[in-house]
């Protein structure tokens, strides 16, 4: 049988969701606890730092699901603009 996740687009831009006072570091952990799945959609507008994913890897269930969204010039958008990487 398929399964169909629900999530939010990305885990930071949702203030009220979060307890007050929880540290930004700590979100991703809190909001994995209460869903199976987030797109991430910074790395639609700049390549990702390795040490992000794994650390993001590291705060949630080898059971949660990133949906990594492509990289905009490799979606035919931006094809103009040479790439702004910060590896």
């Amino acid at each position: 049988m398929s399964r169909i996740y629900i999530g939010t687009c990305n885990w930071a831009d949702h203030a009220p969701f979060y307890p007050p006072g929880l540290p930004a570091n700590q979100q991703i952990s809190y909001y994995a606890e209460r869903f199976p799945l987030v797109e991430v959609n910074a790395s639609y507008y700049r390549l990702m730092p390795t040490r992000n994913c794994a650390l993001w890897a590291e705060r949630t269930p080898s059971s949660f699901v990133f949906d990594v969204k492509a990289f905009k010039q490799l979606t035919y958008h931006d094809r103009g603009q040479p790439p702004v990487t910060t590896l």
